[in-house]
């Protein structure tokens, strides 16, 4: 049992750096929309959404993880969208 309590502390660890660097990004995505806000510039920009993919991919070294890091960093790009249709009182809701 000392064992897994020692690799979930390793978790712990990964996880606030995580919160950090989320709270980090959701940060620069705010000044992101603030700008699209004054310029007139709409949120969903899919062309640099398939850029941040296909280049951050490749930092990713195990190909199983790949497809994982797809599906993280669309899910994290769809919250940065939602935050910024908020702050420019653009909400639409979908089901």
């Amino acid at each position: 049992m000392e064992k897994i309590e020692e690799l979930r502390k390793n978790i712990d660890v990964i996880d606030r750096k995580m919160a950090e660097l989320f709270e980090e990004r959701m940060n620069a995505s705010y000044e992101i929309g603030m700008y699209k806000k004054q310029n007139g510039i709409p949120v969903l920009d899919r062309e640099r959404e398939k850029k941040i993919l296909k280049n951050n991919i490749k930092y990713i070294n195990k190909p199983e993880f790949r497809g994982y890091y797809e599906e993280f960093m669309n899910e994290l790009m769809h919250v940065s969208k939602v935050y910024q249709q908020k702050q420019m009182g653009d909400i639409r809701i979908a089901y």
